[in-house]
């Protein structure tokens, strides 16, 4: 049993169940300008996501100094209040 034009039928039936989605084969660029075309692309979606991380990571900096920077307000605030005299804290 041969297999004859099966191939042919198959890959017909495929265009026809994609109905037009095939990509066009000649988009008018030439190899080279296609790979450009690829490595920008490549390139600004690494980018994007470095950016995302930077910023998340500089959002955890920040967090975490402001944190840090109120703690250090509130102590402050606790000691202008207190006074300590003879090891025991009065307030003032």
């Amino acid at each position: 049993m041969s297999r004859g034009n099966q191939r042919d039928r198959d890959r017909e039936r495929a265009q026809a169940r994609a109905g037009g989605k095939t990509k066009p084969k000649n988009d008018g660029l030439t190899p080279e300008q296609r790979r450009e075309r690829l490595f920008r692309s490549s390139l600004s979606t690494h980018f994007d996501t470095s950016y995302s991380s930077m910023y998340l990571i500089l959002y955890v900096i920040l967090a975490h100094f402001y944190a840090e920077m109120q703690e250090h307000y509130k102590r402050k605030q606790q000691e202008k209040h207190h006074k300590v005299v003879e090891g025991t804290m009065q307030v003032v």
